[in-house]
């Protein structure tokens, strides 16, 4: 439910933000070697293409992808389930490659909160509420080993997080796909 949450909201960013460049949907930690960078998560049906690379490239003009802060189920029905999922979309861009007279990092941030709605329907779920919770510019690559962290966060590159709480309910009964970090292809 989370990947197909993900990606509802990757539509409407898909849609209706002209620089985005790279635009995962929820991606999981790979570590290589002793560095932690995201990729998207994949599900068997996508094995037969290379995961996305999601870590910040100065020939990019933006990169955007959701990490998975976890689900948990709030109470139940006789004929519901009802759950709560964080979501956080992490976005970089490269203002040189997107608007040389834009530098505000935070006006990139409300542009994308602005396309999203509040409720969206979903396949397997009803009530699909989405809040904001939170947003931030700092420590937004926290949970990778970036031999460059600092770089990306200077001038002519800027980063922000923007947390979510969906709120859902899911019929008793039904089956949902769960994409639990599984291991790349």
């Amino acid at each position: 439910m989370r990947k197909e949450i993900a990606d509802e909201i990757k539509a409407y960013i898909n849609a209706n933000i002209w620089w985005k460049d790279t635009l995962g949907g929820l991606a999981f930690i790979v570590d290589s070697d002793g560095m932690k960078y995201p990729i998207e998560k994949l599900t068997p049906v996508d094995c037969q293409t290379d995961p996305q690379d999601l870590a910040p490239n100065s020939k990019k003009k933006s990169i955007m992808y959701f990490e998975d802060k976890g689900t948990t189920v709030e109470k139940g029905t006789s004929n519901w389930d009802f759950f709560s999922t964080n979501l956080t979309l992490i976005g970089w861009v490269n203002y040189n490659l997107i608007n040389k007279t834009k530098y505000n990092i935070e006006d990139y941030m409300l542009e994308v909160m602005d396309v999203i709605p509040n409720h969206i329907s979903t396949t397997n779920a009803k009530g699909c509420t989405i809040y904001v919770t939170g947003t931030r510019i700092n420590n937004v690559f926290e949970n990778y080993t970036y031999d460059i962290d600092k770089q990306y966060f200077m001038y002519p590159y800027g980063a922000f997080a923007i947390d979510f709480l969906i709120t859902y309910r899911v019929m008793k009964g039904c089956k949902i796909p769960v994409v639990s970090n599984p291991t790349p292809c």
